[in-house]
C-alpha cells in the first residue's frame, strides 16, 4: 500500500496524463511529426511490444514529455496552443518527470515536496483555461483525502520503459544516496557517451560503489530522457560477502566468466522473452542494442583469474556498454575513482541513520566520534551505528568496526598479493612514508621486480603516492590491519632493525659534520638535502679518500657492496 502523499500525488500525474492523452485522441493525430511517430514504434518493436498503428496506440506508448509535444502539435492554431506551451514550461521547471518517477517506483524515499509540486502543478491558471476537469477533480479528492490509487499497469509502466534486472531492495535504500550528486552526474554523463563504452567504478570496500551505481541505474531505468541511449540493463553481482552487525554473511556467488554468461542468458530469457538462448547466440541477436551490463564486485574474478576478463569483455557487442565495480584497478577502462565522503556528509548521513533506525543516542558530540574514526566510510558509520541499536557503548562499536571494516575491505586482497609485495607492505608499516631508493634498499629489489610489486600493490589501493615524488605511504585503514594481523613479522623485525642502524649512521654524519665545523665549502661536506643512501655512500667515499688508499677498485666495491649502486646510477 503506497503512503497518502505518493497516492494523492500519483492520482494528479496520472489525471494529467490522461488529460493529455485525451486531448491528443480527440484531435487531428496527423499534425504529429511522423519520425516522433517512427521512433516510438521502432522503441516499442524493439522491446518486444506491438508496432504503434494508430492515435490510441501512440498515446498509449509515450512518456510525460512526448505526451506533451503531440498535445501541442494537434492544437496548433487553437487557442489551448498557448496555454500548453506554458504548462509545460511550469512542469519541467517543477521536474514532472522527478514527480512520475517517484510515486512509480516503492523502494525510492517519497519527500512531501513531490505532493506540494503536483498540487502547483493541479492549481496552475492553465488548468481552468484547458477545462481539465478531470485533473481538478482528481485535486479536489486528493485534498480531501478520498484517495483512488491509479491502476497497477500506469504505476508499473514507467519502471519498467527500460527492461532490467535491477534488485528492489538496495542496501542503502533506508537513507537514500548521500552526497554524491556529483558523481552520478558523473557516471550518467558518461553512460550518454559514446566513447565511454568501458567505464570502472574504483574504491575500497564500503565506500559506496555498488550503491552509486544501482542508483544511478535505477534512476535511468526510469527516466525517458535516456530511452534513446538504453535499451535494456543487466546487473550482474560477484559479491560474495556482506558485513553487518551480526558479522559476515556470505552468498553462493558467480566466480567465473562462464556463470557471468549464464547470468547475461537469464536476463535476456526473463526480459527480452528468449527461451533457453545461449550466450553466443545472444551477441549476434543484440548485436545492435545498447545494453548496459554492469558487473559488481569484479575484484573477485581480477584476482583469481585476471586473464579470463579480457577475452570476455572483447568479444561482446560493440553497443553494450559495461560498467564494473572493483576494489583493485581495471586497466583500459574509463576509470573512476570513488572518494570518501567528506566529514560534513559523514555528519548528515550518521544522523540520517540513527533517525531511521530509531535509535534515539544521537547526541552531536556521538555522531562526530563516530565520523572522525570511520575514515569516511559509509559502511563504517552505518556498522557503528547498527551496533550501537544492539546495545554496544559508542567505544566498543567504533573499535569493533574498525577491526571489520579493515578485513572486509582488505584482507582477501592482501592474501592474493605477491612475497616481494607483502613485504612492501610491512616495509611501509616499519619506515612510514619510503621512496623507491628507500624500499629498493631496504628489501634488495631490483628496479625491475620493484616496479612490478608497486605496480601491483597500487592497482589495489592498498598503498598511495605522494602527488610531487615518488614516495609511498599505507592509508591509516591498512595499518591498523597490518598492526593487528602481521603479515611477514621476519620481514618486519628485519626493517625495523635496518631502519634503525640507517637512522643511527645518518645521525652520526651530522654530528660529525657539525662537530668538525665542515661547511658546504668544505671537499668533505655533506648536504642535509640528499637521500639518506648517497650520505651514507658519500660518507664511505670520503673515509676512502683521507685514507689514501683510493682506486676505482675499491670505489666500486662501496658502490656494488649493496643495491644503492643501483639507485645511483
Amino acid at each position: 500500500m503506497l503512503d497518502f502523499d505518493r497516492i494523492k500525488t500519483s492520482m494528479i500525474v496520472f489525471a494529467l496524463e490522461k488529460e493529455l492523452g485525451n486531448l491528443v485522441l480527440n484531435n487531428d493525430s496527423s499534425l504529429i511529426d511522423s519520425s516522433a511517430i517512427d521512433t516510438i514504434s521502432e522503441r516499442e518493436e524493439s522491446k518486444k511490444r506491438n508496432k504503434v498503428l494508430d492515435a490510441k496506440m501512440l498515446v498509449k506508448a509515450s512518456y510525460f514529455g512526448e505526451l506533451f509535444d503531440f498535445a501541442i502539435s494537434v492544437s496548433k492554431d487553437k487557442s489551448v496552443h498557448d496555454y500548453l506551451i506554458e504548462l509545460k514550461s511550469f512542469c519541467f521547471a517543477n521536474d514532472i518527470f522527478e514527480i512520475r518517477n517517484a510515486v512509480s517506483h516503492s523502494t525510492k524515499d517519497f519527500h512531501v515536496n513531490y505532493w506540494y509540486r503536483a498540487a502547483a502543478i493541479a492549481t496552475h491558471p492553465t488548468i481552468e483555461k484547458l477545462n481539465f476537469e478531470m485533473l481538478q477533480e482528481a485535486l479536489y479528492c486528493a485534498e480531501n483525502n478520498e484517495l483512488k490509487e491509479p491502476p497497477e499497469e500506469w504505476l508499473e509502466k514507467i519502471c519498467w520503459s527500460i527492461p532490467n534486472n535491477l534488485p528492489e531492495q538496495f542496501e542503502h535504500s533506508i537513507t537514500s544516496l548521500i552526497g554524491r550528486n556529483k558523481e552520478s552526474e558523473l557516471l550518467k554523463a558518461k553512460i550518454r557517451s559514446p566513447r565511454a563504452d568501458f567505464i570502472s567504478i574504483i574504491a575500497p570496500g564500503g565506500i559506496g560503489k555498488t550503491a552509486l551505481v544501482l542508483d544511478v541505474l535505477q534512476d535511468i531505468s526510469l527516466s525517458p530522457d535516456f530511452s534513446d541511449v538504453v535499451d535494456g540493463i543487466c546487473f550482474v553481482t560477484l559479491k560474495r560477502v556482506s558485513l553487518t552487525a551480526d558479522g559476515l554473511v556470505c552468498f553462493d556467488a558467480i566466480k567465473t566468466i562462464s556463470e557471468i554468461e549464464k547470468e547475461i542468458e537469464d536476463y535476456f530469457v526473463e526480459y527480452h522473452g528468449d527461451e533457453s538462448i545461449i550466450f553466443e547466440d545472444v551477441k549476434e541477436k543484440y548485436n545492435e542494442m545498447k545494453l548496459i551490463l554492469c558487473i559488481d564486485n569484479l575484484e573477485t574474478l581480477l584476482v583469481e583469474s585476471p586473464e579470463t576478463f579480457q577475452p570476455f569483455i572483447d568479444d561482446l557487442p560493440r553497443n553494450w556498454k559495461v560498467i564494473v565495480t572493483s576494489r583493485v584497478t581495471v586497466y583500459d577502462s574509463s576509470n573512476m575513482p570513488l572518494p570518501g565522503l567528506t566529514d560534513g556528509l559523514c555528519f548528515n548521513l550518521a544522523r540520517e541513520y540513527m533517525l531511521k533506525r530509531g535509535i534515539t543516542h544521537s547526541h552531536k558530540n556521538d555522531i562526530n566520534t563516530l565520523v572522525k574514526n570511520s575514515n569516511n566510510n559509509p559502511l563504517a558509520i552505518r556498522l557503528s551505528i547498527d551496533l550501537i541499536g544492539k546495545g554496544y557503548s559508542v567505544p566498543d562499536s567504533i573499535s569493533h568496526t574498525k577491526s571489520e571494516i579493515v578485513k572486509f575491505s582488505y584482507d582477501n586482497l592482501i592474501d592474493k598479493l605477491s612475497h616481494d609485495s607483502i613485504r612492501i607492505l610491512e616495509s611501509l608499516l616499519a619506515g612510514g612514508a619510503l621512496s623507491r631508493r628507500d624500499l629498493s634498499s631496504f628489501l634488495e629489489l631490483t628496479t625491475d621486480e620493484l616496479a612490478e610489486s608497486i605496480k601491483e600493490l597500487t592497482a589495489t589501493t592498498l598503498i598511495y603516492k605522494s602527488k610531487s615524488d615518488e614516495v609511498y605511504s599505507l592509508s591509516d585503514s591498512i595499518r591498523e590491519l597490518l598492526v593487528l594481523n602481521p603479515r611477514n613479522l621476519e620481514v618486519r623485525t628485519q626493517l625495523n632493525e635496518k631502519i634503525r642502524r640507517r637512522n643511527m649512521e645518518i645521525s652520526q654524519i651530522s654530528k660529525e659534520q657539525e662537530g668538525l665545523n665542515i661547511d658546504r665549502f668544505d671537499a668533505n661536506y655533506i648536504p642535509d638535502d640528499i637521500s639518506p643512501e648517497l650520505k651514507i655512500v658519500s660518507k664511505k667515499i670520503n673515509s676512502l679518500c683521507a685514507s689514501k688508499n683510493i682506486s676505482i677498485e675499491n670505489a666500486a666495491a662501496i658502490f656494488s657492496s649493496g643495491p644503492e649502486h643501483t639507485l645511483l646510477n
